[in-house]
């Protein structure tokens, strides 16, 4: 194999390097990505990050205790995570996610349905005045932002998925997601630990700085 093989050589198989990739296939360009790692997809989080917090602080371990979310292309960011490494993530908190046409977004609800189901847990939020769809005066269901999470978020029901999901009348933003943070995290973690214990002063202390 040479250089000479190959019309474009992207270095880095991360997000933005496969994203690059594939547009420049799709222009009918021989296009060739090296990675170092031995997984595609990019691994900041998993390989950089976790590991310096692993060792700097008391985190654990396990990735049911381990949870991403995010805020529209920051929420379909941290669904992709959780669904690429479960082995990392296992719990997704979903405000306003783009999963539309924003580079292939909208495919995720086919992708859910044709792929074994994943040992992730999910919280959807999205409201029916999010964008809907109107581009250049005409509707495209692809780039609809509710539509899409109603799309995904009955694929995953189909799956078996264990979910849930709240709607509200909310434009893309913070306005609706906000207020529901508190119950979307008491629902992803409901089965943790509770202690009733009343010489616990750990569980009935208000919370203070790390310390290392």
């Amino acid at each position: 194999m040479s250089s000479h093989d190959y019309d474009a050589i992207v270095v880095g198989g991360g997000h933005n390097g496969l994203t690059h990739a594939a547009y420049l296939a799709k222009a009918g360009l021989r296009t060739l990505v090296l990675e170092k790692n031995a997984m595609v997809g990019g691994a900041a989080i998993t390989e950089e990050l976790m590991p310096v917090l692993h060792k700097e602080y008391n985190v654990s371990r396990d990735p049911e205790q381990h949870g991403i979310g995010g805020s529209s292309s920051g929420a379909i960011a941290a669904f992709t995570v959780a669904w690429e490494r479960p082995d990392a993530f296992r719990k997704v908190l979903s405000n306003v996610g783009s999963f539309t046409n924003i580079r292939g977004g909208h495919a995720y609800a086919e992708k859910v349905l044709q792929s074994p189901k994943k040992p992730i847990r999910i919280f959807l939020c999205d409201g029916r005045n999010d964008n809907r769809g109107m581009r250049g005066g005409r509707y495209d269901e692809k780039w609809d932002w509710f539509l899409q999470n109603v799309r995904l978020m009955k694929a995953l029901t189909q799956k078996g998925y264990d979910l849930s999901y709240t709607w509200g009348i909310n434009n893309h933003g913070q306005k609706f997601g906000g207020p529901a943070l508190p119950e979307m995290m008491r629902w992803l973690w409901r089965d943790g630990p509770v202690s009733t214990d009343p010489n616990d002063m750990g569980e009935r202390s208000f919370r203070q700085p790390a310390t290392r």
